[in-house]
């Protein structure tokens, strides 16, 4: 007869029953590779390698895993949008002006009297304008150094 001074207390995944079974029986099963059952005849898993306990919490974290990295990155994204909202509102106007004209100033030539934004590449005859109402946040988030 088998030793059975120690139980172990196992829960069915199916119908939730608590039932135990020795220590012994236990482990021998799991060694083996094989399932234990539940009383109601529900396979609980343990022992399985594909389907068992470790597996599908190690699916489970490895989907939590990368649904937390998206939104991680998500939040960066957006953190970096803010900030340079605030930066672009952080400039005053006239220093706003004078960077988008030193853009314009220094932006490549196109034909018929065109300069091409550096930031969409459109060629525009009114390059500084432009500058100024499309891309206030990317010429905020440009470094001082940019304008000296």
């Amino acid at each position: 007869m088998p030793e059975c001074g120690k139980l172990r207390i196992l829960i069915c995944r199916e119908c939730g029953l608590s039932f135990a079974a020795p220590m012994g029986f236990v482990s021998a099963r799991v060694a083996a590779g094989q399932a234990i059952g539940c009383p109601a005849g529900h396979p609980s898993g343990i022992g399985r390698d594909e389907q068992g306990d470790t597996y599908a919490i190690n699916k489970g974290l490895a989907e939590a895993n990368a649904d937390l990295t998206e939104k991680l990155h998500a939040a960066e994204r957006e953190l970096m949008t803010l900030r340079a909202q605030t930066q672009a509102a952080e400039l005053s106007e006239k220093e706003l002006d004078r960077r988008c004209r030193l853009i314009a100033a220094r932006a490549h030539p196109a034909p018929v009297n065109r300069k091409i934004c550096m930031f969409c590449a459109k060629p525009l005859r009114a390059l500084a304008g432009h500058l100024l109402n499309q891309h206030k946040e990317e010429i905020a988030r440009l470094s001082p150094a940019d304008f000296q």
